[in-house]
């Protein structure tokens, strides 16, 4: 999505730990995620900026609550022109 709208200098942040080597090589994807993370990778390689970053939860509490409610939505794409009611609160807490 992010290159879709032009965007050239992007920062990805996870408070997953794995996942950041995962997605920058620095282990093995095998099993089901193996695809995944090669799409991923093809994604990185092209003509553009990415940095990815492991991030603690607590310093990101609006990215952590709306992958919580991504479990009440249907599978597939969501996009927010705004962020969700309720969301603005926690943006304060975030570092």
């Amino acid at each position: 999505m992010a290159w879709e709208c032009g965007v050239r200098n992007l920062l990805v942040e996870t408070n997953i730990t794995c996942i950041v080597s995962l997605i920058l090589g620095q282990e093995m994807a095998m099993g089901s995620h193996a695809s995944f993370v090669r799409g991923i990778r093809g994604l990185l390689s092209l003509a553009w900026q990415v940095q990815v970053y492991h991030i603690n939860r607590e310093c990101n509490l609006v990215a952590d609550k709306m992958a919580a409610m991504a479990n009440d939505l249907p599978l597939g794409y969501h996009f927010f022109q705004e962020p969700p009611q309720g969301y603005l609160q926690w943006l304060s807490h975030d570092k």
